[in-house]
C-alpha cells in the first residue's frame, strides 16, 4: 500500500500525459520563420518571395516576406535598377503590427528611405510616429541610420527646427566626416526655420548646444541685408560661445560670408529704362535698389561708385555696351527687358559680371556666361504650385487660364511643371478676361452636359423631370491663373457649380496686395504662393518706399523688392556661387542659384479666410 501511494503521483501525471496526447488535434505546420536579424542574404527571388508571402495564410510570415522582397527591390544588387515605385506599392502590404522588433526596425528604415525618396510626406510622418523607442538599443551605428533618415523625414516634411534638433541629438552618434556633414545640415535646417520660431524657442531650451545654434541662426537672419552687421555679430557670438560645435568649425556659408567684404564690387552700373514705356518698373526697381544701397553701412565707409543708365536712351545694344563698359564696373545690374537680356547675352565677347533682372532662351547663354538672371518669374511658382498640389494628393488637376497671349503662354509652362511631377492633366480651359465666366465654368465643369442630358431625357420621355445638375468627376484640384478681378467672379461659380470642395492652388497674381475684406472674401480658400514682401506685416524698407512712391507702390510693390535683393545679390552672389546648395532669405523669396545661371525663388504660401490673407506655416501644413 505505502508503495502504491508513493507511485500514485506518478501514475496519475503519466496518465494526464496520455490523455493530452490523445486529444491533442495535430496542427497545421507552418513554414519556419527566416532569421529576424538581417533582410539581405535571401536566395529567392522578389517573385518568389511575394507569390509565397500572397500563398501564406501566416500574417506575420507574410508580412516578414513582403518587407524582404521590398528591400530587395530598393537595392542596386538586382539583376535591374532599384525599383523604388514597386518597392513602395510592396511596403504599403505589409502589417507592421506583426513583425519582430528587429524586422519593425528595418521597417521603419525602409519606409523612411521611401518616403525620402519619393517625397511621400504622409508615410513619412506616419513611421515617426511609429518609432517609440525602437532603436535605443540598437548599435550606434543603426541609431546613427535612423538619425539621420528621420531628420531627412522632417525636412521633407517641413519640420526644420525638429530636424536641426534631432541632428543635434544624434551629433555624437557620427564620427569623422559625417560628423561634420551631419553639422553642415543643421544649420542647412536651421536657415529655414522662421525668425519667430528661434525667438520664441531659445528661452525654453535647456540644451546649451541647441541654444548656441538657435543664437547663431538668430544674429544671421536678424542682419540678412547688412554685410558689415553679420559679420560683426558673427564675431560677437564666437566669443560668447566658446567650445561651440559651430565655434570650433564654422559652417560653410558663415566662413565664406566672413571673406565676402574682400569680394563685395566697388563699382557697380545698374542698366534699367527709366523712360519710356517701362519707365514706372525700372523705377520701382531703382527705388528698391537705393533703398538698399543707402541703408548698407558699409556704403559710408567705402569707396562704392554706383553709375545708372537709361537702357531706353542707349540706343541699340552696341551703344548699351559702350556705355556699360565706359563706366568701368566690376558688376552690372540689369537690364530688365527680355529683348535686352537675349541681345547681352549674346553679344560676342561680353564678359563683365552681370545680374539680368529678366531670362533668356538658353540657346542664346554662352557655355561659359557671366551673365546670371534673376527675375520675377512665374515658373518659380509653378514648381512650387505643382509640388504642393501632389504632396497633397492631387492627381489630376484642371488648369484654368486667361485666352490671351501671356496667359496661354504661362498656361503651357504651368502645364510642363504639372506633367514633370507626373500629374495629369485633366483638361485645360482658357477664359476670356474680358468676359463674365458663368458659361466658361459650366462648360469647365461639365455642366452644361449634365443639363443637356436631362433635356433629352424630358425629350424621350415627355414629362418635366426633378434635375440636379452633376459636375465631371475626373479632377482632384483646379490650378489658376487669374488676377484678383477674374478670381472673384470664378472661386464663387465653382462653389455654385458644385466645385466648392476642389482645392484652388493659384500664382501670386491672385493677390492685388491690398487689404480688401468685402471684395477677397469671393476668394475664400484659394492657396497661392506670394512673395515675403507682401506677406510679411513689418518691414520698415518696404512701408518706407510705398510712402515715397505711392502711386508705383500700387502697381509695382513686387518690383520694389526686386530691386532689393538685386542690391543684396551684389554682395552675396559669390556665395551661391561656390555654395551649391544653400539658400539666401530675401524679400522676393529664398534665393538659391541653379546649374542654369538662374536665380531661383522659393516664395512662401497664403490663404484667403474670410477675406484676410493668412500666411500658411509649416505647422499649418502639417495639420
Amino acid at each position: 500500500m505505502k508503495l502504491m501511494k508513493r507511485l500514485n503521483p506518478i501514475l496519475l501525471l503519466c496518465m494526464a500525459f496520455l490523455l493530452c496526447a490523445c486529444s491533442t488535434t495535430p496542427s497545421t505546420p507552418q513554414p519556419p520563420l527566416p532569421p529576424s536579424d538581417g533582410i539581405a542574404g535571401q536566395t529567392r527571388t522578389v517573385e518568389e518571395l511575394i507569390q509565397q508571402a500572397n500563398k501564406s495564410a501566416s500574417l506575420a510570415y507574410s508580412s516578414k516576406l513582403k518587407l524582404q522582397a521590398a528591400q530587395m527591390l530598393m537595392e542596386e544588387r538586382l539583376p535591374d535598377n532599384p525599383n523604388p515605385k514597386r518597392s513602395l506599392a510592396v511596403f504599403l502590404q505589409i502589417k507592421p503590427q506583426y513583425l519582430s522588433p528587429n524586422d519593425l526596425q528595418h521597417y521603419i528604415l525602409l519606409g523612411l528611405k521611401l518616403a525620402i525618396d519619393q517625397k511621400k510626406i504622409e508615410l513619412a510622418q506616419q513611421l515617426l510616429g511609429m518609432e517609440s523607442g525602437q532603436f535605443d538599443r540598437t548599435r550606434v551605428q543603426q541609431q546613427g541610420k535612423y538619425a539621420d533618415l528621420t531628420a531627412q523625414a522632417m525636412t521633407l516634411a517641413g519640420q526644420y527646427f525638429e530636424a536641426a534638433e534631432k541632428r543635434i541629438w544624434a551629433a555624437n552618434l557620427f564620427s569623422d566626416e559625417e560628423y561634420w556633414q551631419n553639422h553642415e545640415l543643421i544649420w542647412k535646417n536651421l536657415r529655414q526655420v522662421p525668425f519667430e520660431r528661434l525667438a520664441s524657442t531659445q528661452a525654453a531650451q535647456a540644451n546649451d548646444e541647441l541654444a548656441g545654434w538657435i543664437a547663431l541662426a538668430k544674429i544671421i537672419k536678424q542682419n540678412a541685408f547688412n554685410l558689415d552687421r553679420q559679420i560683426n555679430a558673427l564675431t560677437q557670438w564666437q566669443t560668447d560661445w566658446p567650445g561651440h560645435p559651430a565655434e570650433q568649425r564654422l559652417p560653410g556659408e558663415l566662413n565664406l560670408l566672413v571673406s565676402l567684404p574682400s569680394l563685395r564690387p566697388e563699382r557697380i552700373t545698374v542698366v534699367l529704362p527709366l523712360s519710356g514705356r517701362l519707365k514706372n518698373a525700372g523705377k520701382a526697381v531703382l527705388q528698391g535698389f537705393l533703398a538698399a544701397f543707402y541703408s548698407d553701412p558699409h556704403r559710408t565707409t567705402s569707396q562704392t561708385r554706383l553709375a545708372v543708365i537709361d537702357t531706353n536712351k542707349s540706343g541699340d545694344i552696341n551703344a548699351l555696351i559702350e556705355a556699360i563698359q565706359a563706366s568701368t564696373p566690376e558688376l552690372v545690374i540689369g537690364p530688365l527687358s527680355k529683348p535686352l537680356v537675349s541681345q547681352l547675352a549674346s553679344f560676342p565677347g561680353y564678359n563683365i559680371k552681370t545680374i539680368a533682372l529678366n531670362y533668356t532662351l538658353p540657346e542664346d547663354l554662352p557655355a561659359e556666361s557671366s551673365i546670371f538672371q534673376f527675375g520675377l518669374s512665374f515658373e518659380d511658382e509653378f514648381s512650387q504650385i505643382a509640388k504642393r498640389a501632389w504632396q497633397e494628393n492631387t492627381r489630376r488637376a484642371l488648369l484654368f487660364c486667361p485666352n490671351n497671349n501671356w496667359g496661354r503662354r504661362t498656361c503651357n509652362q504651368l502645364e510642363q511643371a504639372w506633367r514633370t511631377q507626373n500629374g495629369i492633366v485633366a483638361d485645360i480651359q482658357l477664359f476670356d478676361p474680358k468676359q463674365q465666366h458663368t458659361s466658361f465654368i459650366e462648360k469647365a465643369l461639365k455642366i452644361d452636359e449634365s443639363k443637356a442630358r436631362k433635356r433629352e431625357l424630358q425629350y424621350i420621355l415627355g414629362e418635366k423631370l426633378e434635375f440636379e445638375p452633376r459636375r465631371r468627376q475626373d479632377i482632384d484640384a483646379i490650378f489658376l491663373i487669374a488676377n484678383p478681378v477674374n478670381g472673384r467672379q470664378i472661386k464663387p461659380l465653382l462653389s455654385f457649380y458644385f466645385a466648392g470642395s476642389l482645392p484652388v492652388y493659384a500664382t501670386s497674381s491672385i493677390h492685388s496686395g491690398k487689404t480688401d475684406l468685402t471684395k477677397n472674401r469671393d476668394l475664400n480658400n484659394i492657396m497661392f504662393t506670394e512673395i515675403p514682401w507682401v506677406l510679411t506685416q513689418a518691414n520698415p524698407m518696404r512701408e518706407m518706399l510705398e510712402r515715397a512712391w505711392p502711386k508705383l507702390a500700387d502697381k509695382y510693390t513686387r518690383l520694389f523688392a526686386l530691386g532689393t535683393d538685386a542690391y543684396l545679390l551684389s554682395s552675396r552672389l559669390p556665395l551661391l556661387e561656390r555654395l551649391s546648395d544653400i539658400n539666401i532669405p530675401g524679400n522676393s523669396g529664398l534665393l538659391s542659384l541653379g546649374a542654369d545661371q538662374q536665380i531661383h525663388r522659393q516664395l512662401e504660401w497664403a490663404k484667403f479666410e474670410a477675406g484676410i490673407v493668412k500666411p500658411i506655416t509649416n505647422e499649418q501644413e502639417q495639420n
